[in-house]
């Protein structure tokens, strides 16, 4: 009796520091909810529907709390776009809730849960029309976050829309020319917000290498001569490209091919060299 009495005195006490310990982790509350949405493809046909969105906060947090949209990205099969389900992300929205936002994630249009055409689809390789599916996502976000303001908890003038790959892009774009364009809460079209310029070098092969991909200026390169991409001879911005190796693989395998067969020759002319003088000492 004692044992179970000093048993039931330790529960209390644990239960009581959990509720007046300042630290203790607050509850992260999950929901989910439909929201209407209408956009366009990039052959401008119409769809309208409704998609998934997961809701993450916590009661304690100030209010009104801040609104953060965080976009999935985009897999490159039907079946890989099919198996997101309900799109969670569970421990990035905890780690943002514990920052005092209320988190949406949304599954949009044509992805797990929500189904729906693949109103995403930017075309072939070689004729990518993105901004049309970017302007798709960008409507469905700025729906959701609509919808998720409407919550009494929730700020009507504070938001944040972030992203992972393709989701990302939703929040920022750039153009080809180096105009920044981003998302505003409130305006469904892209709004220019800056421009990013190239540079480039008389004698590109005299910068200093720092690693990593990066080069400094020096006296041998000149100084950097600053223009708008796409202009005067200056290279162009692509967004969602990675750049393709400058290495040419057949000159390299011929190379490797020429300097075997100089090393064979090499191996060969030594052997023999031995072998002569092996003969010679045997005389």
């Amino acid at each position: 009796m004692v044992k179970e009495g000093l048993s039931m005195d330790w529960k209390k006490l644990v239960w009581l520091a959990l509720l007046v310990l300042p630290g203790a982790q607050a509850m992260l509350r999950e929901e989910q909810i439909d929201v209407p949405v209408k956009v366009n493809d990039a052959y401008g046909k119409t769809v309208e529907q409704t998609i998934k969105v997961t809701v993450f906060h916590d009661d304690v947090n100030p209010q009104p709390a801040p609104v953060l949209v965080l976009n999935h990205g985009r897999a490159p099969d039907a079946e890989g776009r099919s198996k997101l389900n309900r799109v969670r992300y569970t421990d990035a929205s905890r780690f943002l809730v514990q920052r005092g936002f209320i988190v949406a994630v949304p599954t949009r249009i044509g992805y797990g849960v929500s189904g729906g055409p693949d109103i995403e689809d930017t075309g072939p390789c070689n004729a990518k029309r993105y901004p049309p599916a970017y302007a798709a996502a960008a409507e469905q976000t700025l729906a959701v976050l609509a919808a998720v303001r409407q919550r009494p908890d929730a700020s009507r003038d504070r938001a944040v829309v972030m992203g992972q790959s393709y989701g990302g892009a939703t929040a920022v774009t750039i153009a080809g020319d180096g105009t920044v364009s981003a998302t505003i809460p409130g305006n469904a079209t892209p709004q220019g917000i800056g421009s990013i310029a190239l540079a480039r070098f008389i004698n590109p092969a005299g910068l200093t290498p720092l690693g990593g991909n990066l080069y400094a200026e020096s006296a041998a390169s000149g100084q950097p001569q600053a223009g708008t991409p796409g202009a005067d001879g200056m290279g162009a911005l692509m967004q969602g490209f990675v750049e393709t190796s400058n290495v040419n693989v057949v000159q390299e395998l011929v190379t490797m091919i020429q300097t075997q067969r100089a090393y064979e020759m090499n191996s060969k002319a030594i052997q023999t060299s031995d072998q002569m003088l092996q003969k010679l000492g045997q005389l």
